[in-house]
């Protein structure tokens, strides 16, 4: 499904002290949830009243994924990245999927995003708070699929992705045990015409080179981010300009 967002939110207000009715009533107001099409009733008639977190949230994945005839459910969320251990707790057995990209290429995508909070201790305000923020996710990302997740955690480069879709995402699916099918790349049809807010390339075939920091982004902001995470982009094989 689409990004959620909602789960430490719910995580924060409930796990202290279960209780699945008001749980599924925090979920009923989520706007995220209507746009998932996830019918309430359903999900009351699946779900126990001593449920614990863990099957109520994951009974809102099923629903969504046997409402279009899947039998796996994924989710691609970034700001989960900051919460992996609570995923780990409400998801045991999960499989990462961690897509790493060049952290000043990423800077300037997220300079482009319209919908983003003025403030928010979630999102960084500045070049180097994404900085700061780029390098501790990874690396607690790298550290989590090294540890708690061995053996569960594929890494694999943004741009070699999209500079060859169909070997790297064939690796994706050997990872998760998945047959390749070549439709597999044609999912941008799914978007229509219509261009995401954040997004306008969606509807549109991978396509290598759409940002790059050599020629975007100013030498000062270059050695600033560097000057943060420089390391960390040596580390993962990014040629560094300072």
């Amino acid at each position: 499904p689409s990004e959620s967002h909602f789960i430490p939110a719910i995580w924060d207000r409930c796990h202290h002290r279960l209780n699945t009715p008001a749980v599924l009533a925090d979920l009923g107001c989520l706007r995220r949830i209507r746009q998932w099409g996830i019918d309430l009733d359903n999900l009351r008639q699946r779900v126990p009243r001593e449920a614990g977190f863990s099957e109520v949230i994951q009974a809102v994945y099923r629903s969504y994924a046997e409402a279009r005839g899947k039998p796996r459910f994924g989710d691609k969320t970034p700001r989960h990245m900051q919460h992996l251990h609570l995923l780990e707790q409400i998801f045991p057995g999960a499989q990462y999927v961690h897509i790493v990209r060049d952290g000043r290429d990423a800077a300037l995508s997220y300079r482009e995003m319209s919908h983003r909070p003025r403030f928010s201790l979630v999102f960084p305000r500045g070049l180097g708070d994404f900085a700061f923020c780029w390098r501790r996710e990874i690396l607690g990302a790298r550290r989590f699929g090294s540890t708690v997740a061995a053996g569960r955690y594929f890494e694999v480069r943004y741009e070699d992705l999209v500079a060859e879709p169909e070997t790297r995402l064939s690796e994706v699916c050997s990872f998760l045990g998945l047959r390749f099918e070549s439709a597999m790349l044609e999912y941008y049809h799914d978007f229509g015409s219509t261009p995401h807010r954040n997004n306008r390339r969606l509807a549109e075939p991978p396509s290598p080179g759409l940002r790059s920091w050599h020629k975007q982004m100013s030498a000062a902001d270059v050695k600033r981010f560097e000057a943060i995470a420089g390391d960390l982009l040596a580390a993962l094989g990014y040629e560094r300009a300072f």
